[in-house]
């Protein structure tokens, strides 16, 4: 009984707190991680063991929806040039200064590197909100962004598989480890694909099932059976799952408002907001969180966003305020810096204090980016 106590009372408070955030322009995340933190660690009225296998799921389902109707290719190639300089610079930069930054306080490298690799990632969620708002997406600056992000995730995300390789086996990769980790990220581009062959053929033919629901079914599987081999061969679930929605994007069966609808229901109504809540339920109140390691993470993570961005607009041309509107619009962490953190505590290389200094980052950097961008937005901005 307490099980399911446990999911009604996280599923009906992500919404509340979550319908809170939105109707103050924020983003609807913020609300399931500050439900789950306050029925967590704060009340301790729900054991997060009773969440930890919706979160699991939700975590591959997060992935999989931004695969599959979140990145457009096509928009991303109308600038590629400035979003992928963007994407790049803005990746590297925040990764060096994360690594430096936490080897300085004396941790080890391998969380030093997944540190880096976090604060490498960027949410565009709310950066993209105050564009539209504005009317502002479909400019020379909205478009680099759009692509810069793109970038910035793959880049992430190929990074992440390096990190969890390295975070499996403990130790710095020896001439041997790296030969492994590149045979398995070779792997698994020849079983990709083959699914990118397959799984059409798959979805089509489940269409002709009598079974109820039984395309939707056949999607989640394969989804699920690509993040399951992404980490036999040591790379990571959130990897498969990203490109297995990259993949199904491009099935015309699947282009429809029907399935569009599904997924949106099974993944928003339910599954991501349980992962976003298990995420609360797994910040520690740890006074360690508030330190000059603390200060220092937030303040190096907002500057090397923006200094990376605003010098890569300037190398592509870009004038002082779409210099601006790129730098601040590259600040927020999110998504796939939750993911990195997650999988380094799951591997025992993310302490406590660490994942709840960047939850603080995390919401700071939510918070402040619209309060930056919106008076930077009401200029006029090149097409």
């Amino acid at each position: 009984m307490e099980f399911l106590l446990d999911l009604a009372l996280i599923l009906i408070f992500t919404k509340l707190f979550g319908e809170f955030f939105e109707r103050i322009g924020m983003p609807e995340l913020l609300g399931a991680i500050l439900a789950g933190f306050v029925f967590g660690p704060v009340l301790g009225i729900v054991d997060i063991t009773n969440i930890e296998g919706f979160g699991q799921i939700g975590l591959i389902l997060l992935l999989f929806v931004a695969g599959f109707s979140e990145v457009d290719v096509e928009q991303m190639l109308k600038d590629k040039k400035a979003g992928i300089l963007i994407g790049v610079f803005d990746s590297i930069l925040p990764l060096a200064v994360g690594f430096y930054f936490s080897s300085y306080f004396g941790l080890p490298f391998t969380t030093s590197l997944f540190i880096g690799v976090a604060l490498a990632a960027t949410s565009i969620s709310i950066s993209l909100g105050a564009f539209i708002e504005k009317g502002k997406l479909n400019t020379r600056v909205g478009r680099s962004i759009l692509g810069a992000s793109v970038v910035d995730d793959i880049i992430g995300l190929l990074l992440l598989a390096i990190v969890v390789s390295i975070g499996k086996r403990g130790t710095l990769p020896s001439i041997s480890d790296i030969g492994e980790i590149v045979f398995g990220i070779g792997l698994f581009a020849v079983i990709f694909l083959v699914a990118a062959v397959v799984f059409p053929v798959l979805v089509k033919y489940s269409r002709k099932f009598e079974a109820d629901e039984a395309q939707f079914s056949t999607v989640i599987v394969l989804v699920i059976l690509l993040a399951f081999l992404a980490e036999k061969l040591g790379l990571s679930t959130v990897l498969g799952a990203f490109l297995g929605g990259l993949l199904l994007s491009k099935v015309s069966q699947l282009a429809t408002k029907s399935f569009l609808e599904k997924l949106h229901v099974v993944s928003e109504g339910i599954f991501i907001p349980m992962f976003f809540a298990w995420v609360g339920l797994k910040i520690v109140l740890d006074p360690q969180a508030i330190s000059f390691f603390t200060l220092g993470l937030i303040i190096l993570a907002i500057l090397s966003k923006f200094i990376a961005a605003y010098i890569s607009g300037k190398i592509n041309r870009f004038n002082n305020d779409e210099c601006l509107a790129l730098g601040v619009g590259m600040i927020p962490r999110g998504e796939v810096a939750l993911v990195v953190l997650i999988l380094g505590m799951q591997l025992g290389v993310i302490p406590d204090y660490v994942f709840s200094s960047f939850m603080l980052l995390i919401f700071i950097s939510v918070f402040l980016t619209p309060l930056l961008l919106s008076p930077i937005l009401k200029r006029r901005l090149p097409r």
